[in-house]
């Protein structure tokens, strides 16, 4: 509730989901490991379920830099802690701004 409040207020609008529709992207199934002096967003499933670009869409709820380098969207513990791979290492800070305008365009 509380990112769709942030998204609207940005002016990101999005069309009602269909669940009984089988399309979609797993971005928000990337885990965020963060450390002092490394950051990452890493897929927790082999990776033929992700793209660079679902990697990219989940830098949008990344605000910050090292520990504080983003927001836990869901609670993935279920998937393990086996990580395939890290699909963005170390971004700049300001990275969800970038990622706002590329999709907004």
């Amino acid at each position: 509730m509380f990112l769709q409040f942030i998204a609207k207020s940005l002016g990101m609008t999005f069309p009602a989901s269909d669940l009984k529709e089988k399309k979609g992207s797993g971005w928000w199934l990337h885990l965020l490991t963060c450390s002092a002096d490394f950051a990452s967003v890493d897929c927790l499933l082999p990776e033929d379920n992700f793209t660079q670009t679902t990697a990219v869409l989940r830098t949008l709820f990344c605000n910050g830099t090292g520990k504080n380098f983003g927001l836990d969207l869901f609670n993935l513990t279920s998937l393990g802690t086996d990580i395939y791979v890290h699909a963005l290492v170390n971004s700049y800070s300001g990275i969800n701004l970038n990622t706002f305008f590329a999709i907004s365009i």
